[in-house]
């Protein structure tokens, strides 16, 4: 091989790195020039909340600079590699080529003086091989930025979290995140809806994503270009914030504004319904309550316990077809016609809500009232309280004992009774009830001690119980301790002295055990006992 060719060869080779240089340092380039741009797009899209415009904008700008990126970073560096700028870069690493490598690289293969120029440039190339002009060192940091620069994208648009990451994976993929929905949104209620001519309708904004310094409304008559903006205020408790328009008359326009957020424009359209001038409920409790039917007229508000049946009978200013109480919960009940202009339905109180009076037009659903609530109460057990004594007493063994019962429950008492027993004897009751279904009794009632023939140191234990329709509730135990007489203590001048003490002392611990016992008896029957499984 002539020393022409060999000399052709190191040009080639040298001309290769050149373009691996080229090609690592514009993808480098580009791969940061592109995280710079994702940045800063975002940033800017956030300004405006990722509207659409701002997100077309934003997308087509980085298309621009990914496209120039791309050409200057990339394509016009590797267009501009070729073999005499090999020769020249030769030249500039190693001086002792005194232009005998641009010679070379323009040279005619024909020429007789070619072969001995390239015998001298190539003793000159032994001191500047390709990898010292363009070193590995070089190509692998130009590759390594590259790489880290591509990383940095993906992770931004695949897995940052917050703000950054959610505008680089829409200004990339086009969508938010996969199971995430928009970051900042205005939900307005009820968005396009029909509307009773003269009628009132509340429009509610929820802002999510950021609390903005104040939100506004902007409506306009249908048909008129003009907005009129109108502030609208929070919603008592938090949770967005709220509009009444007030006696519609013509169909309108609106759309709610939340600093950099604007909803889509809708319309509120006035059809011709019937008004609603009263309600009125009646209630059916449940059977087993005992309790007689109650009228609320007028109605509207629902406070019943649960498992209540209410009919709602609803009253308009001209007859009402196929109108219904629309629940909060998505349920329907339909209205049925009555005597005159009255409907009714029956609502079955078991939970929470509210409902509306609706009429229909068209297939959608026109609000006739204002929202009512639905208070379902728990039926709670009865109370029941020993006021007095209200604690262990110690008494005389011939006393007469007062003992007062009160007890309590919201749909009445069917019974109460005093229970006691001495010594863990039979038990006795009284029953102190007056009269069934009253929601508050207090009745007192007299032991005679003395009929027991109690000695010093026997026991009477009290409860009291009080049972509603469906459920029964008990006290604490609570013991009267039969106390002597009269109790003398003398200081023994002898060593044996002191025995009446100790004969104290014993009756004593005989009565505690006797509560022990007593009271761990008490506890067993009290406590429900599970009920056996089925094998």
């Amino acid at each position: 091989m002539t020393a022409l060719e060999l000399f052709s060869k190191y040009l080639q080779a040298l001309e290769q790195r050149l373009r691996w240089k080229a090609l690592a340092g514009g993808a480098a380039a580009t791969a940061l020039l592109l995280v710079l741009a994702t940045l800063g797009l975002t940033v800017l899209a956030d300004r405006a909340a990722f509207s659409d415009a701002s997100l077309l904008g934003a997308r087509f700008a980085l298309f621009v600079i990914a496209g120039a990126a791309v050409a200057l970073g990339l394509v016009l560096p590797l267009l501009r590699v070729n073999r005499r700028r090999a020769a020249r870069l030769a030249e500039q690493a190693s001086p002792e080529f005194a232009q005998r490598a641009i010679t070379l690289s323009d040279a005619d293969a024909a020429s007789p003086f070619a072969e001995l120029v390239a015998r001298e440039a190539m003793d000159c190339a032994q001191s500047a091989p390709p990898q010292s002009v363009v070193g590995p060192l070089l190509l692998s940091s130009l590759a390594g930025a590259a790489a880290v620069g591509v990383f940095v994208l993906l992770w931004l648009t695949l897995a940052a979290p917050g703000t950054l990451g959610y505008g680089a994976h829409l200004l990339w993929a086009g969508a938010p995140p996969a199971g995430q929905g928009p970051l900042y949104q205005i939900q307005v209620k009820p968005g396009d809806a029909r509307v009773r001519r003269g009628g009132d309708q509340v429009v509610e904004a929820l802002i999510l994503g950021y609390s903005p310094a104040e939100v506004r409304l902007r409506a306009r008559k249908s048909g008129d270009a003009r907005w009129q903006t109108l502030r609208m205020e929070p919603r008592t408790g938090g949770g967005g914030y709220a509009f009444l328009f007030a006696g519609l008359l013509e169909d309108v326009e609106y759309q709610v504004e939340a600093g950099r957020l604007l909803s889509a424009v809708h319309r509120l359209t006035l059809v011709d319904m019937p008004a609603v001038k009263k309600l009125r409920v009646v209630y059916h409790y449940p059977a087993h309550l005992g309790l007689a039917q109650v009228t609320e007229d007028p109605g509207g508000d629902i406070r019943a316990v649960e498992g209540t049946e209410a009919d709602v009978f609803v009253l308009t200013d001209r007859p009402l077809e196929g109108g219904a109480l629309l629940l909060d919960d998505g349920s329907r009940l339909n209205l049925e016609p009555q005597e005159g202009l009255w409907v009714k339905t029956r609502l079955p109180v078991r939970k929470e809500g509210s409902y509306y009076v609706a009429g229909f037009d068209g297939g959608s659903a026109v609000r006739l009232s204002e929202d009512y609530f639905i208070e379902a109460r728990p039926e709670t057990p009865p109370t029941v309280r020993i006021a007095r004594p209200g604690r262990d007493a110690r008494v005389s063994p011939i006393e007469e004992v007062t003992v007062e019962v009160e007890a309590s429950d919201d749909f009445g008492l069917q019974q109460m009774d005093l229970k006691y027993s001495v010594n863990g004897g039979p038990e006795q009751n009284l029953s102190l009830l007056g009269r069934k279904g009253v929601k508050e009794a207090m009745q007192t009632a007299t032991i005679a001690l003395e009929d027991f023939k109690l000695m010093p140191g026997d026991i009477v234990a009290l409860s009291a119980t009080a049972r509603d329709a469906r459920a029964a509730t008990q006290t604490d135990i609570y013991f009267l301790e039969a106390q002597p007489f009269e109790k003398e203590y003398q200081q023994s001048q002898t060593s044996g002295g002191g025995g009446g003490g100790g004969a104290g002392e014993q009756q004593a611990e005989i009565a505690q055990r006797q509560k022990e016992i007593i009271a761990a008896t008490w506890n067993q029957l009290k406590t429900p006992k599970p009920k056996p499984q089925a094998q």
